[in-house]
């Protein structure tokens, strides 16, 4: 296990303790239907609903490989940011590679604190969803596999996972413009959408977002149309959700929104998400990407 400060050791133990076991017993989610879900059941959805996929059925890929490497490996990164983000400012952003897909996910504080900006992007280790065994936790003196592992026993998995990224604290310092600190609920918001990519074969998600100034495929990006981002430039704090031809935008702290209307142009929402419960948020998700039910522009879209 990697070594702690000194002044850190005292309360490990019982930190770790205390959090692995809140992380193992909510890592359960809300499925879209409503149904409160165990780990060990979402893992089985998960396999269950993405290994009749052949690998080119899901979008962002193009190799073969296990294409369950991809919603387990968002459950394993939404357990990282439960236990790790607002305490550490560790993050998980999955990575695209324009050859290989959706591959990787890079552990960090780069982009959730502002004292950390400098730091390596995977400072902490990276979550690979290529490989024999995948998903794999690899840092800079170890490597866990987990496909089987999450197989069989999923709650050891995460136990694991969280061993080899430990509690480490934050800077001193006031981070109150820290994105760890401003968005409150951004864990629930990860674990909704992993959640969503689960059960939802073909959905996708990301956290690096390259804003152009320039029309894409017809249209300009919601944050370059209404003014959030003026110059061409990568974003780290919106998710973007995806399926076939339909996205949808929101701030990882929930207070803001865009979805694309049938007509091709962005909507902004009267009901931002962060006022949402766990239920609500994933159905207006799966609303705005038209995966179940249409968006409602009379009363909250």
């Amino acid at each position: 296990m990697p070594t702690l400060p000194t002044h850190f050791r005292g309360h490990y133990r019982i930190e770790r303790l205390a959090l692995v076991l809140r992380t193992v017993l909510d890592i359960g989610a809300m499925s879209s239907q409503g149904k409160w879900m165990s780990l060990t059941e979402r893992v089985s959805q998960a396999i269950q609903r993405y290994t009749p996929h052949e690998y080119t059925d899901i979008p962002g890929k193009s190799e073969v490989r296990d294409a369950t490497a991809y919603p387990l490996g968002w459950i394993v990164a939404s357990a990282i940011v439960a236990a790790r983000y607002h305490h550490s400012a560790i993050d998980a952003i999955p990575v695209y590679h324009p050859e290989h897909g959706w591959d990787r996910f890079l552990l960090t504080r780069r982009v959730a604190c502002t004292y950390r900006e400098s730091e390596l992007a995977e400072s902490f280790g990276q979550l690979l969803l290529t490989g024999n065994d995948a998903p794999r936790l690899v840092t800079n003196t170890t490597q866990l596999t987990m496909g089987n592992l999450l197989r069989r026993d999923p709650e050891h998995a995460i136990t694991s996972v969280l061993d080899l990224v430990p509690a480490i604290g934050l800077s001193e310092g006031d981070h109150t413009r820290c994105w760890h600190e401003r968005a409150r609920r951004y864990p629930i918001f990860y674990d909704v959408v992993a959640t969503l990519i689960a059960e939802h074969p073909g959905l996708v998600a990301a956290r690096e977002l390259f804003v152009d100034e320039r029309r894409i495929a017809g249209t300009y990006h919601p944050l370059y149309l209404h003014s959030i981002v003026t110059t061409p430039q990568m974003v780290y704090n919106w998710f973007e959700v995806a399926v076939a031809d339909r996205h949808a935008f929101f701030r990882i702290d929930g207070e803001q929104a865009f979805y694309q209307t049938n007509n091709g142009d962005w909507s902004t929402v009267q009901k931002q998400l962060v006022n949402e419960n766990r239920e609500g948020m994933g159905r207006r998700l799966l609303a705005w990407l038209r995966l179940d039910g249409e968006p409602d522009p009379e009363s909250i879209d």
